[in-house]
């Protein structure tokens, strides 16, 4: 589930409770968080959404390659 969708069901159900947002980073030093999880109830049901976060430099390297110019 994108953020926003979890945004928009929070919304239509009337707000949550127990919000939580974790961010981990690979390292100290690292400026780029590498997953998320964020978790609430909603409705009285615990939802927990995680996911890894995407180098968009690797994802779109097929996409600016020379062979597709």
């Amino acid at each position: 589930m994108k953020l926003e969708d979890m945004e928009d069901v929070i919304r239509k159900a009337g707000g949550a409770t127990d919000y939580e947002a974790i961010i981990a980073y690979p390292d100290a030093m690292a400026h780029i968080p590498s997953s998320y999880q964020y978790t609430c109830k909603i409705q009285g049901n615990k939802i927990v959404d995680t996911f890894e976060n995407v180098n968009l430099d690797t994802l779109n390297v097929p996409i600016v390659s020379p062979t597709n110019k």
